[in-house]
């Protein structure tokens, strides 16, 4: 599968907020890179943009954290017609995802897929902006790539909008739900609409309270001190979750020692670090958009 992401009418506010800022040690656009190709094997990310400065801005500050992904720049929809013929596409506005809504993108058995957020007021007019993720199956985007002009591809809103005015026959699965086994609960898509910096904060947030394991009590009993350490740790790009969980188990053995050595109050002192540690590889590495292979 082929990420496309349009570039074009992304306003400076919005691309160095997607594509430059740090966010949970990376970028948002890196994240989302990280959960395509672990999710939808995503080997190639193409940046639709007739201002290549631009894009190659955006590819100069990511290179170093996708050295394993292929990016390049198209600055026509003819190319990307020509890929979609073997090669599912997958637009992508500036949102951050999840890897549950990928999967539940893709595991639905449609042509064409949407998972959209919530609608966006335009300011400039009485219509609506539609921001999120459009699916395409192989040989499904050419018939709409070739009879339509380049200026339908200079943003995501402009794309879905030829596809609904086309009356061109689409599954949304924005207000599907569905179980999620590793976070024992039920879940929506989960799709996050960046254009400033402040949404960043906010995505995280909310990423923080999505990511939490169950909502039985025990869940909950160390949740602020877990959201408050994940929430600045995951700045640091060299702190993985591996680290964590390495972290965690030391620590452990060293409560096993002290309590064998009858040194209880100490032992219940690490045990309780322990019991906060536990949780921290998970919630970062959901947050970063990876998995811990030791921990999770």
């Amino acid at each position: 599968m082929i990420a496309v992401f349009l570039v074009d009418e992304i306003s400076e506010d919005i691309f160095e907020s997607f594509f430059l800022t740090r966010f949970c040690g990376i970028t948002a656009f890196v994240r989302d890179c990280y959960i395509l190709k672990k999710e939808a094997n995503v080997k190639e990310v193409i940046l639709l943009a007739k201002d290549r400065k631009k894009a190659e801005k955006a590819i100069a500050f990511s290179s170093n954290y996708l050295r394993k992904i292929s990016i390049r720049i198209v600055s026509s929809v003819k190319e990307i017609v020509k890929a979609s013929r073997k090669e599912a596409i997958l637009f992508c506005d500036t949102v951050i995802f999840d890897e549950s809504t990928i999967d539940l993108l893709l595991g639905v058995k449609s042509p064409v897929v949407a998972c959209l957020t919530s609608f966006i007021p335009s300011t400039n007019s009485n219509s609506n902006l539609y921001s999120g993720l459009l699916f395409f199956a192989p040989n499904q985007f050419e018939s709409i790539g070739n009879s339509s002009d380049e200026e339908y591809f200079t943003s995501f809103n402009k794309l879905f909008t030829t596809i609904k005015e086309r009356e061109v026959n689409f599954v949304d699965v924005s207000s599907n739900s569905f179980y999620s086994v590793n976070l024992k609960r039920v879940l929506s898509p989960f799709v996050f609409k960046i254009s400033n910096k402040d949404d960043l904060k906010n995505c995280k947030k909310a990423l923080l309270e999505r990511g939490q394991k169950g909502i039985h009590f025990t869940s909950q009993v160390n949740k602020r001190i877990e959201d408050f350490l994940s929430f600045y740790l995951v700045e640091f790009s060299y702190i993985t979750p591996n680290t964590i969980t390495l972290i965690t188990n030391l620590l452990a053995y060293i409560v096993a020692t002290l309590f064998l050595l009858n040194n209880f109050l100490l032992g219940i002192l690490l045990a309780f670090l322990v019991s906060i540690t536990d949780g921290l590889d998970g919630k970062i590495a959901r947050l970063r958009g990876t998995t811990s292979k030791v921990g999770e």
